[in-house]
């Protein structure tokens, strides 16, 4: 359990947290929040409840690495800022987002895909 942070319950600057089975809940903002989308990765089982907002927080960044998004319990992915999928010919990244997810986005934000994006969820 994460509860009672003044602020995010957890925050990454740039280290890579994968939590399993694990509740949030009872943050002053965000329930996790991210500086770089490629951090992101391995949520699984993750519930929120009474944060500011309840979900992951995402500011821009580019992905660097192949991930998925899965799906959060009482929970969304918040866009905050551009995002973009990159890769190279030899090495293309890959955004999954995975059934039941749903990704938010900021007004003027978007997500730039030019390599790809599987999504099972609701974007």
């Amino acid at each position: 359990v994460v509860s009672g942070n003044g602020n995010c319950g957890v925050y990454s600057s740039g280290g890579r947290y994968r939590l399993f089975d694990c509740e949030i809940n009872g943050n002053g903002s965000y329930g996790m929040y991210y500086e770089n989308v490629s951090c992101l990765d391995s949520l699984q089982n993750v519930s929120f409840s009474g944060n500011g907002t309840d979900g992951v927080g995402i500011a821009t960044s580019n992905l660097e690495y192949d991930r998925t998004w899965l799906s959060l319990v009482n929970g969304a992915y918040y866009v905050l800022g551009n995002i973009g999928i990159y890769g190279y010919s030899d090495a293309p990244r890959l955004l999954t987002i995975g059934e039941g997810s749903v990704v938010k986005f900021a007004a003027g934000t978007s997500m730039y895909v030019g390599c790809e994006l599987n999504s099972n969820g609701s974007v």
